[in-house]
C-alpha cells in the first residue's frame, strides 16, 4: 500500500522534465547564438580590414 502510493507520486513529478525543456531551449538559444556569430564574423573580419587599410593608407 505504502508503495503503490510512493510510486503514483515518483511518476506525477515532472520537475525533472522541466529541467529538461529548459536544457533544450538554453541549447537551441546558445545555438543560434553561434550560428549568427559565425555567420556575421566574415563580413564583420572585412569590415575591419576596410577601416584598418583606411586608416594606414588615408585616401588623397
Amino acid at each position: 500500500m505504502i508503495l503503490t502510493k510512493h510510486f503514483q507520486r515518483i511518476k506525477s513529478n515532472d520537475r525533472g522534465a522541466t529541467a529538461i525543456e529548459y536544457g533544450l531551449i538554453t541549447m537551441g538559444v546558445g545555438l543560434a547564438i553561434v550560428v549568427v556569430v559565425f555567420g556575421i564574423g566574415a563580413d564583420l573580419d572585412a569590415f575591419f580590414e576596410i577601416i584598418r587599410d583606411r586608416l594606414q593608407n588615408p585616401p588623397s
